[in-house]
C-alpha cells in the first residue's frame, strides 16, 4: 500500500512540476508580448516609459534583429544587372515597348519588370508612352554619343529608321 501511495505522490509531483513549467513560459510569453506592446505605444506616441506601468519581470532578453532580406534573395548588383539588361533591350529594340514583351524576352516575371521600368524612367533614362493596358517604354538615348553600355550607336541606327512594316517589337524587323 506504501509503495502505491508513493507511486501516486511522484506522479502528482511530475504533473504539478509540468504545470509550473507551462506556467513559467505562458509568463515568461505574456512579459514579452507586453514589451514589445510597451515598444510600440512609446515608438507611436514619442512618450515615456512612465506612461504603460507593465511588470516585466520576468521578460526574456530582446532578441537581436534580423536583417531583411532583399525580395528573391536578390542584391544590389542583381538588380543593377537586371535593369542594365532592360535598358538594353530597349536600345536594341529602338522603338516604344510594352513590359510584356521585355518580360518575355528576358524572362523576368511581369511586376519585376514594371518596377525596373519604374525605376528607369525616375533616372530619366527610359520614357514613358501611353497609359493603361496600352503603355510602352522608350530607350532615351542621345544619337550622337554611345552610352555607358556602348550601344548608344546602335540605337541611333534604328532610332529613325521606319516604324512600319513588320513587327516593331521583334528584333528580326530591326536587324535587317
Amino acid at each position: 500500500m506504501d509503495a502505491v501511495r508513493r507511486a501516486i505522490e511522484a506522479q502528482q509531483r511530475r504533473v504539478w512540476e509540468a504545470f509550473e513549467a507551462e506556467v513559467r513560459r505562458a509568463e515568461a510569453e505574456r512579459d514579452d508580448r507586453l514589451r514589445r506592446l510597451k515598444s510600440a505605444a512609446i515608438a507611436l506616441d514619442g512618450s515615456g516609459p512612465e506612461t504603460a506601468e507593465i511588470s516585466t519581470e520576468a521578460s526574456a532578453p530582446p532578441q537581436p534583429k534580423r536583417r531583411r532580406r532583399r525580395a528573391g534573395g536578390r542584391s544590389r548588383v542583381d538588380v543593377r544587372k537586371r535593369r542594365e539588361a532592360v535598358f538594353r533591350e530597349l536600345v536594341e529594340r529602338g522603338v516604344a515597348v510594352g513590359p510584356i514583351q521585355i518580360s518575355r524576352a528576358l524572362n523576368v516575371p511581369i511586376r519585376v519588370i514594371r518596377n525596373d521600368l519604374k525605376q528607369l524612367c525616375e533616372e530619366d533614362k527610359v520614357e514613358r508612352v501611353g497609359s493603361g493596358s496600352g503603355t510602352s517604354y522608350e530607350a532615351k538615348v542621345k544619337r550622337s554619343a554611345a552610352g555607358p553600355t556602348g550601344v548608344g550607336s546602335l540605337a541611333a541606327g534604328h532610332a529613325g529608321g521606319s516604324r512600319s512594316g513588320g513587327d516593331p517589337g521583334s528584333r528580326r524587323s530591326l536587324a535587317g
